[in-house]
Formats: structure tokens, sequence, C-alpha cells
């Protein structure tokens, strides 16, 4: 195990030395807006007497000694000395909402002990619910514990649910298909409204990027999937979590399954 993880970091070393660095910049978060503002920011960036000229050596993408930042900077403070006060006021509200949105998204999202749960049977759809779920509630690992622990419990009877002998097989695939479809329309809806917020607006602290958003949903993903595989190797039915335990222990017979 040891050997096949130094030849992987001697490789990915090898990989890093033979890579050559291009430093480049993207050239069109500048070329669409939301509907309510697109019109007038293009104008400015359009009028020669206004913004045209630090547009265009935006445009060219060429990366100077002070950094990527230094070609879309001149563009954004062009434009905010045109903007009336009340559309800063916009942007200030607007950003009040945004930097609330984490908050409620915790909330209102799957917990990751609830997705790890739903990941040791079925891991495609627990997967996808980490995808819809863009925020992830803290939890210290205390909370982790206590709460899975809560929700396994020795010597209670669990509904089988799906896979009761009671349940039919046209209504265990309509349920499935459902659950399917509900998390399949979270997990677009999260896909597009980051592309959507990727390609059309600007991180102030970052301004020369676009895809931190992405970056920022896809580590929700991770944080689930680190979840599962902790409580699969860390589970144990009969002592709780046993640090030396690799396997999950469930009886088959009490859970249904």
């Amino acid at each position: 195990m040891r050997l096949r993880t130094a030849t992987l970091i001697a490789t990915l070393g090898l990989i890093q030395l033979l890579v050559s660095p291009i430093d480049g910049a993207p050239t069109d978060q500048f070329d669409a807006f939301f509907p309510a503002w697109n019109a007038m920011i293009q104008k400015y960036l359009q009028d020669p007497d206004i913004c045209a000229a630090p547009y265009a050596a935006y445009k060219t993408g060429h990366v100077q000694a002070d950094g990527a930042s230094s070609l879309v900077t001149p563009v954004i403070e062009c434009i905010l000395q045109q903007f009336p006060e009340f559309r800063k006021a916009e942007m200030a509200a607007s950003a009040v909402i945004l930097g609330l949105l984490p908050t409620i998204l915790q909330g209102l999202g799957s917990t990751s002990v609830e997705t790890s749960l739903l990941g040791l049977r079925r891991r495609t759809l627990a997967m996808l619910c980490a995808a819809g779920s863009p925020a992830v509630a803290l939890m210290s690992a205390g909370e982790f514990v206590e709460t899975a622990s809560k929700l396994i419990t020795r010597d209670v009877v669990v509904d089988a649910g799906l896979s009761s002998p009671q349940t039919s097989k046209v209504r265990k695939i309509l349920i499935s298909v459902l659950q399917y479809a509900l998390v399949g329309g979270a997990v677009a809806n999260v896909g597009h409204l980051t592309y959507r917020l990727s390609a059309r607006a600007i991180v102030v602290f970052a301004p020369e990027t676009n895809y931190l958003l992405a970056i920022w949903t896809a580590l929700s993903i991770v944080v689930h999937l680190v979840g599962v595989l902790a409580l699969s190797r860390n589970w144990d039915l009969d002592h709780g979590f046993m640090m030396s335990s690799y396997r999950l222990h469930i009886n088959d017979r009490r859970y249904g399954n």
C-alpha cells in the first residue's frame, strides 16, 4: 500500500514538472448580465467616451505583470462610476441577501448524517442529494456521532419501506422513479443557477475568476462523501462508532434489506 502511494505521488510530481504554466484570464465576464441590467451595462461598455477603452484592453486577455485582476478591475470601476446611487443600493441589498443564502440553504438541505445514512444503501441517490444541496449544515464530530446514534438504535424495529414484501414491484419502481426525478430536478436547478451566477456575475474579492461558485458547489458534495466514508468505516451496530471497525454491521432482518 505504501509503495503504491509513493508511486502515485512520484507520478503526480513528474506530471507537474512536465506541465508548462500558462497565464490566462477570462474575457467573457461582461458579455451578458441579468436582463434588468444588461442593456444599461452594455451601453457603458460600448460607449467610446465611457468604458470602451478599458473594456477593449480586457478583451485582449493579455495578463500584465501585476496580475489578471489588472484587466478586469478598471472595467468594474468604470461601470460603478456610471451607476446611479439607487443602482448601488440595489447591489448592496443583493449582497446582503446572497450573504444570508448559505445559512438558509443549510437549514433547507440535508445534513451530512442524513446523506451518509442514505449512502450506506443507496449510493447513487445519496450522491444526487449531496449535489442538490449546495450548502452543508455545520456539525462537530460529536454532533455527527450523536445524531447518527439517534437515527440508528439497537433493538428497534424499523419499517422495511420499499424492501417490504407487501410493497408491489410496480409501486417500488414508481416510488424510486419519483425519488430520482425530484432529486434530479434539484441537481439540475443547482447546476443551472451555478452556471448563470458564474457566467453573469463577478466575485468582487476575486474578479479575475469565474469558477469559484462552481468550486463552492462541488465542495458540498465532497463533505457529504466524506461523511458517507466515515460512517461506513466506523459504525458498528452493536458498539456504536468503533474506530477500529472497517465494516458496517447491520442486521438485515431488523432493517428489512
